[in-house]
């Protein structure tokens, strides 16, 4: 007998707080959002190494669930390392320093190699037995001011130039958000 009273209760609240949602609470959902975009050079051969960077910015918090980067076609002899070195998140800096996002493959041109830079796995100094933490799944950023995200990468090439495609930006905003993601080349 109390199980029931007390489902009734349960019942009764449940249907309590569904009243209490307003219309304009629902104007202000989350949606899922894609930015797409085309890449750039990534370093050309002569170069020690590049620092090209991908900048995303919203009008409003946001959240960014994937960076997805394609690179171009590229003699796997002369790749040599592509990696994360830091993400800025509304003005703070963290070192992330990846791995090789994408390895040479033998006897390929990798013309569709891509890889998602959200959870890749961070390299700790000195460490041979395998990687330490991550870079986030998921990054928030606060939306209002320049630079919301900032991935700045780490180009190496030695003989060719070697290029990213393209850049892919998914997550959620506010229905009525915008979100915009540029590259900057490297050099």
């Amino acid at each position: 007998m109390w199980m029931q009273r007390f489902s009734q209760a349960i019942y009764a609240i449940g249907l309590g707080a569904i009243s209490l949602v307003q219309p304009g609470m629902v104007a202000a959902q989350y949606v899922p959002f894609k930015v797409q975009i085309n890449g750039g050079l990534c370093d050309s051969g002569p170069s020690p190494s590049s620092n090209p960077s991908i900048t995303i910015d919203g009008d409003s918090t946001f959240v960014v669930t994937s960076i997805l980067i394609k690179r171009g076609p590229m003699n796997p002899v002369d790749f040599m390392f592509l990696s994360v070195n830091t993400v800025s998140i509304d003005g703070t800096s963290f070192d992330t320093r990846t791995g090789n996002l994408f390895g040479p493959i033998g006897g390929e041109f990798a013309v569709l190699q891509a890889a998602d830079i959200m959870g890749m796995p961070v390299r700790q100094t000195g460490m041979t037995s395998g990687p330490g933490g991550n870079v986030p799944h998921e990054i928030v950023a606060e939306g209002p001011g320049p630079a919301d995200i900032h991935v700045q990468l780490f180009c190496r090439s030695d003989n060719r130039s070697m290029n990213i495609a393209t850049i892919l930006v998914a997550g959620w905003k506010p229905r009525a958000g915008h979100v915009t993601v540029t590259y900057s080349p490297g050099q």
